[in-house]
């Protein structure tokens, strides 16, 4: 008889690994797309003033969503929009709220906010310094403001009411007092807004 001669050992596999490659580029162009989604799609505003006082605080850095609204019929009361103004030859960035909606008439009497003649709700929050915040609330939609105690200017606390158009916008600052805003400038053209602030 003769002895069963042992089998011989497997050769290893060698040669070049291509699934650790191709994860690799998979999860390299997924951080690439993901990173240019966000450079695209939102962008960094820094406040310069207290305009927007007491939801938005100066030097306050936000974050603006780019090109937001697929139309004027998308944007909504209470959003807070970038919008730009030509000066000197430069667009500036401006960021207030959104008050009044295309077709309707804005007013101010005694700084309360009027929409087709109804009046703005307002509810006494607390006093901080000079100014009295208030819950202003108009169908459904409610946010914080800041008006002076007492009032020193009543040129900026009344306003004729104005008949917006079809593509306009009418913005207010928080800090009613210490914004220029539509008051002074008139309504924004909804071809100005740039981008919506989601954060903070």
């Amino acid at each position: 008889m003769t002895e069963a001669s042992a089998p011989a050992p497997a050769k290893k596999k060698s040669g070049f690994r291509l699934w650790p490659l191709l994860s690799g580029l998979v999860l390299a162009g997924a951080l690439i797309g993901g990173l240019a989604y966000l450079v695209l799609s939102f962008k960094l505003y820094k406040v310069p003033q207290n305009g927007m006082f007491p939801t938005i605080d100066a030097g306050e850095t936000l974050v603006g969503q780019r090109k937001p609204y697929g139309s004027v019929n998308d944007v909504q009361r209470g959003d807070i929009v970038v919008f730009t103004v030509k000066q000197g030859g430069k667009d500036v960035d401006f960021i207030w709220r959104v008050i009044g909606l295309p077709g309707e008439e804005v007013g101010l009497i005694d700084d309360v906010v009027t929409i087709d003649g109804e009046r703005f709700a307002r509810t006494r929050l607390r006093k901080d310094g000079a100014k009295v915040i208030y819950q202003e609330e108009f169908r459904g939609k409610s946010w914080s403001v800041a008006l002076p105690e007492p009032v020193n200017d009543w040129t900026k606390a009344n306003m004729t009411p104005k008949k917006l158009g079809d593509s306009e916008l009418f913005l207010l600052g928080d800090n009613r007092h210490d914004a220029q805003d539509c008051r002074f400038s008139g309504p924004v053209a909804f071809s100005t807004v740039v981008a919506k602030i989601v954060y903070p």
